[in-house]
């Protein structure tokens, strides 16, 4: 399904509201991925100059790896869109996975167990791994309903939450 400019904003501001209203981003260290707008994306971008957070980090991919690195971040000037259209830091204060209270993770669908299908390269699993036992891991999404993934490896990791438009789902 292909989503217009207006309504993936429309989406991204309502997810983000259901953040605000279902999590106190103010006291957490959060991990935010910058959207893809090839992949229509959310768009969670506005946290970064808001007040709503205590401490954000960015990621940047290495493709050869398939690793991502987190970095704090601390202006607009410090993201760039690389050569896959996506946007990352280009410097910052390095920031490890287990400096993170919460994840924020794309996703493409979602199962009732809170299993994702992502763009399958395995980057965020990775990440995930590497979080804190504590850290809360939440994908956004653009429906609500969950579907059967039939495809789940050995090092999936499910999410802790989903938040959609209209709603928050808790897994577990």
């Amino acid at each position: 399904m292909r989503f217009s400019e207006e309504e993936i904003h429309s989406i991204s501001v309502q997810i983000i509201s259901q953040l605000i209203q279902g999590f106190d981003l103010k006291t957490l260290t959060i991990n935010l991925f910058l959207p893809i707008a090839r992949f229509q994306e959310i768009d969670l971008s506005s946290l970064l100059s808001s007040n709503k957070c205590k401490r954000i980090g960015v990621n940047k991919a290495n493709f050869e790896k398939q690793t991502m690195t987190s970095y704090l971040f601390s202006d607009e000037k410090q993201i760039q869109i690389n050569n896959y259209g996506i946007p990352e830091p280009l410097e910052g204060d390095y920031l490890k996975p287990t400096d993170f209270d919460l994840v924020l993770v794309p996703l493409l669908a979602f199962n009732e167990k809170g299993y994702r299908v992502g763009y399958g390269k395995g980057f965020y699993d990775l990440f995930l791994s590497e979080c804190s036992p504590n850290c809360l891991f939440v994908g956004v999404n653009h429906f609500s309903e969950a579907i059967e993934i039939d495809d789940l490896e050995p090092h999936d990791i499910p999410l802790d939450y989903v938040v959609t438009p209209w709603k928050i789902i808790k897994f577990n």
